[in-house]
């Protein structure tokens, strides 16, 4: 049976829910975007969250937080959108580009929570009046957080344009994925895809690449990725596999036009983690289109992703 208990977590809430039979579970805190602290299969940690509020508050890293009205990097925060200039704080000193949109420190309400004896779920609201002059567009981020004995974990991010106008928006989310062994060990495998060219900004030059590397599941070693893919599912499912010695973790996005059709992945240089972020556009869709999605009043953009863990390898 899944139960949901709240506690303190520095001046926020946190609400975990757990089966302590399964050791399925999750925990996140509403009021700082949504983010996830934790997520349990088989009692077994599989993200690396923010471990204390500090860490939370300052979470350069981006763990686990949703990515909204862009994922990934802008060039130099700035887009053209109905014949009007804006700008995006070019916050990743490095490259001089904006990062990762608004989503990362907004307060979500909790619209509602369930518990039963096989999952459970909480779904989080967010309304921006457009107050930003970033992106002045009012707007509205429905999530839900599901958590199954059967299927695992699930999250659905919907964003509707709530302006007299249209607006252009790209989703994501960035966990950051572990098993008990480091990450050069670990075995990867990718779905077919073909991986964004960048430049030395991080930026797509246009091109895409012929990419299998990880088409079928092999040590990752030392590989370093920070890259983002195209990926050639044109609807349904496309599942990323990590496995280790003992548990197999298939992580999977919906794809195809209007879905998560793009995938970025980050080994950080802990080495400890790998990132598998969906995005339902490339990067720099602002400004270059790919993937970008033009909402109209009233209309949504809408796409889950999730994960599960087996025991035992996994052929991909």
């Amino acid at each position: 049976m899944f139960e949901h208990t709240t506690a303190p977590f520095g001046a926020f809430t946190k609400h975990k829910f757990f089966d302590a039979t399964s050791g399925n579970g999750f925990t996140i805190v509403p009021a700082v975007g949504g983010t996830m602290l934790d997520l349990w299969l088989d009692h077994r940690p599989i993200i690396s969250g923010c471990q204390t509020p500090e860490e939370l508050e300052n979470n350069q890293a981006y763990k686990s937080s949703l990515l909204f009205p862009f994922p990934n990097r802008l060039d130099h925060g700035k887009y053209k959108h109905l014949n009007d200039y804006y700008q995006f704080e070019m916050n990743d000193s490095g490259t001089q580009n904006a990062l990762h949109g608004l989503g990362r420190d907004v307060v979500m309400d909790v619209l509602k929570t369930e518990c039963n004896d096989d999952s459970a779920w909480i779904s989080l609201s967010y309304f921006d009046h457009g107050s930003d002059k970033a992106y002045p567009f009012p707007f509205l981020v429905d999530t839900e957080f599901r958590i199954s004995n059967k299927n695992g974990f699930e999250l659905k991010i919907r964003f509707t344009n709530e302006a007299e106008h249209t607006i252009p928006v790209g989703l994501g989310w960035h966990p950051y994925f572990k098993l008990d062994t480091a990450v050069d060990r670990l075995q990867l495998s990718l779905p077919p895809c073909e991986m964004v060219e960048i430049d030395e900004r991080m930026l797509p030059t246009g091109n895409h690449l012929a990419y299998e590397y990880f088409s079928k599941k092999r040590p990752i070693g030392k590989a370093v990725l920070d890259n983002a893919f195209l990926l050639k599912t044109s609807e349904g499912k496309a599942y990323v596999h990590l496995s280790d010695q003992d548990y197999s973790l298939s992580y999977w996005q919906e794809t195809g036009p209007g879905k998560y059709p793009y995938l970025q992945v980050y080994t950080p240089p802990s080495r400890d983690t790998i990132a598998i972020e969906p995005m339902t556009c490339n990067i720099d869709a602002f400004n270059n289109g790919d993937g970008l999605v033009t909402l109209g009043p009233e209309e949504f953009l809408e796409a889950k992703c999730g994960v599960m863990l087996t025991q035992g390898l996994k052929e991909s």
